[in-house]
């Protein structure tokens, strides 16, 4: 009964923050860190309904997420992204998708490129909204690639 109910708030917030699937839920806390690797269902529920820490790691970065969507005006948004696509078109990329196609082949870390294969080009544009860390990197990388080419 208890597990219904962490289950069911932690439901709750990830709608909240725009994750509609547990799948995705899951990509959120492998990308956060929180996991360490990807889990099935069964076992991520047992661990969230067991594992204190891990369950409010994950309840605070979805909080963290839901405010960032909230903090954005819509106009602001494609601010951001028409931003990048100057630059990107400065160092020769000519649309999206070889935006995507580069965000595909750099690394944030070790292990982690800015976009999984496969991105859409709409999910490519909310990961950029919604992540400002990564919206920098791309700009940086543009940049450095548009200095290197001019």
């Amino acid at each position: 009964e208890e597990e219904k109910e962490i289950l069911i708030m932690i439901s709750e917030n990830a709608k909240k923050a725009g994750i509609e699937s547990f799948e995705e839920l899951v990509n959120f806390a492998v990308d956060q860190g929180i996991f360490k690797t990807q889990l099935s269902e069964h076992l991520a529920t047992r661990v969230l309904a067991t594992n204190k820490r891990i369950r409010e790691d994950l309840l605070e970065a979805l909080e963290e997420l839901s405010k960032s969507k909230e903090e954005v005006p819509k106009e602001d948004k494609e601010k951001l992204l028409t931003n990048l696509f100057v630059i990107a078109q400065k160092a020769g990329f000519k649309n999206w998708e070889e935006i995507v196609g580069e965000g595909c082949r750099t690394r944030i870390s070790d292990e982690e490129y800015v976009f999984d294969i496969p991105t859409t080009i709409e999910e490519a544009k909310e990961i950029l909204i919604n992540n400002p860390e990564i919206l920098k990197k791309m700009e940086e990388i543009f940049s450095m690639i548009a200095k290197a080419t001019n």
